[in-house]
């Protein structure tokens, strides 16, 4: 028996999952797990690139990390608790910033506004746990839009912007494809939600230096 099948297995097994093959292997899916470190790869770029160096920008580099640890664990073993647990961090990088530019409005302290963030992702988390794929889908949407119509709001280096933004739509294209098995293989190296993993963590990176070299 596979170490993993001790655990509840995640909602969409055993048909309704993304392309690449849910192996009977310690790595359940190689392709979306190894792609994953990209997102570890944009923390330590946002730490060493940006160059307003603030407590922001940490919280930010170690928000990245966990985005990618928990993208390594979801595709590491395919159960619903890291699965859940893979959702509730792209909510929260989703809504990082504007969380953290309401909190700094209302003169909250370094240190409440890391606490209230992890209250966030906890609760986030309880919640997502019961949700079935599509409706996670369906939120993570739902969240991007009201982020999206929020960061619009500044034009500030507004380039940088346009290309985080594009670099997430054509990534999002290839999340489509794969979701819905279009040009599927799934059992090659190469998958669209890799693909995305990896433009994900590029957008998350301009994003993150657009906010935080304008104080966003």
């Amino acid at each position: 028996m596979n170490f993993w099948e001790q655990f509840e297995p995640a909602t969409c097994l055993p048909y309704n999952c993304n392309c690449e093959l849910v192996r009977d292997e310690f790595i359940r899916q190689p392709s979306a797990f190894w792609s994953s470190l990209a997102y570890i790869a944009t923390s330590f770029a946002t730490i060493y690139f940006i160059k307003n160096k603030t407590t922001d920008l940490k919280n930010w580099a170690l928000v990245c990390f966990l985005m990618g640890l928990s993208s390594l664990f979801g595709h590491l073993s395919f159960t619903r608790f890291s699965l859940a647990l893979d959702v509730s961090t792209i909510v929260l990088v989703l809504t990082f910033f504007p969380l953290l530019r309401s909190l700094s409005r209302r003169g909250i302290s370094q240190l409440k506004k890391f606490f209230i963030l992890l209250l966030f992702f906890i609760i986030l988390f309880f919640g997502i746990y019961e949700l079935d794929k599509w409706p996670k889908v369906f939120l993570c949407v739902s969240v991007f839009i009201f982020v999206l119509k929020d960061t619009l709001r500044s034009t500030k280096k507004y380039k940088t912007l346009q290309v985080s933004i594009l670099i997430l739509f054509v990534s999002f294209s290839l999340f489509l494809l794969d979701e819905f098995h279009i040009g599927c293989d799934p059992m090659s190296l190469f998958q669209f939600h890799s693909v995305w993993h990896i433009g994900t963590a590029l957008s998350m990176f301009f994003y993150g230096k657009w906010r935080l070299d304008e104080g966003l």
